[in-house]
């Protein structure tokens, strides 16, 4: 059984999943309609109900020092919050690089040859 939009015109899967390249989406890669349009995908809407003043007033003292609106301060954050445990921003790499006093490729080449011989 075909999926059909509101409208009755079915709905054409690409054969491969979402496709990323640098970051951006491919178009022949998404869903496309009958009609040669695009289904991209919709963001979701969030809100905060009942915000106290002082905190509202704190995250927009916030954004105002990183030169972002509310909305791209609370997203920067919530983007933070879901940052999985692997990815490490450029000054957290820096700063374990510089932790384990790694200079040249040889130094990183000796710490990874320990590590995989503790194992």
């Amino acid at each position: 059984m075909a999926l059909l939009w509101p409208s009755g015109l079915p709905v054409h899967w690409p054969s491969r999943p979402l496709a990323f390249r640098s970051g951006r989406r491919r178009l022949d890669m998404l869903p496309r309609l009958q009609n040669g349009g695009v289904l991209e995908p919709m963001p979701v809407n969030l809100s905060i109900k009942n915000a106290p003043d002082k905190i509202v007033e704190r995250l927009r003292r916030r954004a105002e020092r990183h030169h972002r609106s509310l909305q791209g301060e609370l997203l920067a954050i919530v983007e933070e919050a879901v940052r999985t445990e692997g990815e490490l921003s450029p000054r957290e790499l820096l700063a374990e690089v510089r932790r384990l006093g790694v200079r040249t490729p040889d130094d990183a080449t000796a710490i990874i040859r320990a590590d995989r011989d503790q194992r």
